[in-house]
């Protein structure tokens, strides 16, 4: 599962007679296989966080298949800051090893 979420951060400090209290959550499971949980940062980056079944995979085999993701995230935004957005670069990102 893929979710992206691309909501405007919330500013609750700034709320006369709100008291926030900064939680940690770990889930124990993964409701599914894996999910990648994605959303932008304030300085126009992306964070990702993976959930994985961990009686499926093991750590190196999350790192890896979140490498390979990297390469298509990449191309497709070098492609998106140039002005000739060609079919080249289309080709390019979807060329898998």
């Amino acid at each position: 599962m893929l979710q992206f979420i691309e909501l405007p951060e919330a500013n609750l400090r700034d709320m006369q007679g709100l008291e926030i209290e900064i939680m940690s959550t770990k889930s124990e499971s993964s409701k599914l296989d894996f999910s990648f949980y994605l959303h932008r940062t304030a300085n126009r980056g992306l964070h990702c966080l993976i959930s994985y079944a961990t009686d499926l995979f093991n750590a190196d085999r999350i790192q890896r298949l979140s490498s390979h993701l990297l390469y298509p995230l990449r191309d497709a935004l070098q492609c998106q800051s140039t002005p000739d957005r060609s079919s080249q670069c289309y080709r390019k990102s979807n060329d898998l090893c």
